[in-house]
């Protein structure tokens, strides 16, 4: 399935999570729950292979869930995997979880920015660079996934939603080598 077929399964299911949770006024506790099975999923293969399979009846699949899960997150996040059970998404899952988190972000005017960087940041570096991306982004709020990868030898990658900012010497130099490539051709 391709990534556009996913977001229009997956951006449904997530509008209607963030409406219950709204509604129900526990934003905040579905936000936890979904958080916690999306880690949950990515610690343990096992678990994210018996859910994809398709040979493991409904119930079993049921079965596995709530007992993983019915003391861990509320009834709605319980009954929302459920539901993707029932209907037969759940190996969409942590797509309909990423797009979740995503607009629960959006509604509490929180940017999410992936930020990658060749070595460990200041404090101060980073309270610099955040505050470029709140006015870049007109946000009020920034939550930071920070990562440091070695490989990308000096500098770092911003992301926010679709648009990436590499200033990595790793990055300019793939450019330098995509260009001199097609020139070359």
């Amino acid at each position: 399935m391709n990534t556009k077929n996913v977001n229009t399964i997956a951006q449904p299911y997530a509008e209607a999570l963030i409406a219950i949770a709204k509604s129900s006024q526990s934003l905040e506790t579905v936000n936890a729950d979904m958080s916690f099975v999306e880690t949950t999923l990515a610690n343990s293969s096992e678990l994210r292979s018996y859910l994809w399979n398709p040979l493991v009846s409904k119930q079993d699949k049921l079965t596995l869930v709530n007992k993983i899960f019915s003391d861990h997150i509320s009834s709605i996040s319980l009954q929302f995997l459920k539901l993707l059970i029932d209907r037969k998404r759940i190996t969409l899952v942590n797509y309909i979880i990423s797009k979740y988190l995503e607009l629960g972000l959006e509604i509490a005017s929180v940017t999410l920015v992936k930020i990658t960087s060749a070595v460990s940041l200041s404090d101060e570096q980073l309270n610099l660079l955040t505050d470029k991306i709140k006015v870049m982004y007109n946000s009020r709020q920034i939550q930071v996934d920070f990562k440091i990868d070695a490989n990308l030898i000096a500098g770092f990658i911003v992301q926010v939603g679709s648009k990436t900012i590499d200033t990595s010497v790793k990055g300019q130099l793939e450019k330098l080598y995509t260009f001199m490539d097609i020139g070359l051709g």
